[in-house]
Formats: structure tokens, sequence, C-alpha cells
């Protein structure tokens, strides 16, 4: 309930096609490739079944999202801490002036920022749950498509992964 309170504060009453049938599938902790872009409700649809599914608890990322660039991950943390205070977890993000990234429940960054902490010891992504990877066409032009895909190695081989990708190339099915 304190969700839905929550996506019609921001503006959200009626979910997308996307949404009704990615959040199921999500909530059941599948992994998934979802081939769609920008304004189709991807943040509701992957933020409201894992905020749902996967427990505040803890000092380190339970969720991770990877996305092409730092501006991005800012904005998605911003999005994503609205959400985030009706169900108690601690969102961050890489590159920013948040505090303390690390302790956050969920973490937000891009594939080099995650993985220069996690080399240098600043960061375990041994309580991760589930990743999100946003923009994996993006990431695939701009060549850190590899480096996101070590970082989904790096976590337990039962952590969900959820890829979204316009279009979704060749490289991103990989």
């Amino acid at each position: 309930p304190e969700l839905i309170e929550s996506l019609a504060a921001e503006g959200i009453e009626t979910p997308s096609a996307l949404q009704r049938d990615l959040i199921p599938v999500v909530r059941r902790g599948n992994n998934v490739v979802v081939v769609a872009g920008p304004g189709a409700g991807i943040l509701t649809a992957c933020a409201v079944p894992l905020l749902e599914r996967v427990e505040a608890e803890g000092d380190s990322p339970r969720i991770l999202i990877l996305t092409p660039t730092a501006e991005r991950a800012v904005g998605l943390a911003e999005s994503l801490g609205r959400l985030a205070l009706a169900t108690g977890h601690r969102v961050a993000s890489l590159g920013s002036l948040w505090v303390l990234p690390e302790r956050a429940h969920v973490l937000v960054g891009t594939p080099e920022a995650v993985h220069s902490r996690v080399t240098g010891g600043h960061l375990s992504l041994e309580g991760v749950e589930a990743v999100v990877v946003d923009g994996a066409a993006s990431m695939a032009v701009a060549g850190s498509l590899d480096r996101a895909g070590s970082i989904l190695d790096g976590v337990k081989a039962e952590a969900q992964r959820v890829v979204v990708a316009l279009p979704a190339s060749p490289a991103v099915e990989a």
C-alpha cells in the first residue's frame, strides 16, 4: 500500500503495458531481457517489484543498478529515493555527493564506478540479490558493456538479472 501511495504521489495511477507485463516477472525473481527505451515505464516496472521483494536490511547493496552515465545514475537514484521512502530502503548513487553510497540498499552507478569501488575494496557485492543493467545498448556503444558483464559475473549466481536495452543487439543479448 505504501508503494501505491508513493506511485500516486508521482502521478502514476495506471500501469503501462510494459509495467503490467514486466512487474510479475521481476516480482518472481526471474532473469529477463527487456527491449524498451526511455518513457516506457521501465523504472517503475523494475523498482516496484524489487522494492517489494528485496528486504531493506544490512549495510551493503541488495539491489545494484548499472547505468551508462553518471548523470543517469544520479537521476535514477533521485527518482528511486522518492519511491523507497515508502519501503525504508536507502538509495544512493556512485560518483556524486551521496553520503556513504556503499551502505545503501539500492546502489546506482556506471559499470566503471562500480568496478572501481569493488577493486579498490570500498564496495562488496556479496549481498546483491538483483542487478538491473539499464541502457545496455548505450553501454555497448560506449564500450562499457564488457565491464557490466564482468560485474554480473561477480555477483552470486542466484541473483536476479534484468537487462534493459533498445535495441537488443547481439552484444546485449550475449
